[in-house]
């Protein structure tokens, strides 16, 4: 077998030019595989953008459903449940007691308990602000309105109904050109209540809950 410095050089001149006609091809052959990669790198990562921008809006979809349902379940509850006095307001209301005058009748629907409940808060942060209060079954006015104030004093009114106000609880005084009528409704105790010289804390029903 002839050694490889034995060939001639027309030989060595062929191997030589396949040699670089290789080369090149290859270098070209990298140079294509390296931009594919490349194109095929950039398609990737966008559609990869694109996925995580679906994931991060469906994700915010769903958080914003998520509140709604959350604040609508809030609103249901509070529709649904029966309302009572905070910590706060019972000790708002126990130091005004001496505001008033004469006896406190709380005034509630005869025939809805969830008004006595609430009314029976009232009723017991007067008897413990030292007040002489007691229970009337009587007037009630719309359920949209808010506590209604009447006492002999107009002064009174208006102080007790700002002091209620900042306690967070929605009050209003008696209209005085209105009869005030449903006193004569069933009390608690041998004495009827008097509008000349009792006060009274008229509490409304509940507005009904409603479901849209």
């Amino acid at each position: 077998m002839p050694s490889i410095l034995s060939w001639s050089v027309a030989t060595a001149s062929k191997i030589y030019a396949i040699g670089q006609i290789a080369t090149f091809l290859s270098a070209a052959v990298t140079a294509i595989c390296v931009l594919a990669m490349w194109q095929a790198g950039t398609i990737l990562s966008a559609d990869s953008d694109a996925r995580i921008a679906q994931a991060n809006a469906s994700a915010e979809n769903s958080k914003n459903e998520a509140a709604k349902a959350n604040l609508r379940t809030e609103q249901i509850k509070a529709s649904v449940s029966w309302r009572s006095l905070t910590k706060e307001q019972f000790e708002a209301i126990k130091s005004m007691s001496s505001s008033f005058i004469g006896r406190i009748w709380i005034v509630c629907g005869g025939s809805d308990p969830e008004c006595q409940y609430y009314g029976d808060g009232f009723l017991r942060a007067f008897r413990a602000g030292g007040a002489d209060a007691n229970f009337m079954f009587g007037m009630q006015p719309n359920p949209d309105q808010g506590v209604i104030i009447h006492t002999p004093d107009t002064q009174k009114n208006i102080q007790i109904t700002e002091l209620m106000r900042s306690s967070g609880i929605t009050s209003f005084i008696l209209n005085p050109s209105e009869p005030f009528e449903g006193i004569t409704g069933r009390y608690i105790g041998s004495n009827p209540p008097n509008p000349t010289s009792d006060s009274f804390v008229i509490i409304p029903s509940k507005k009904p809950p409603t479901f849209e």
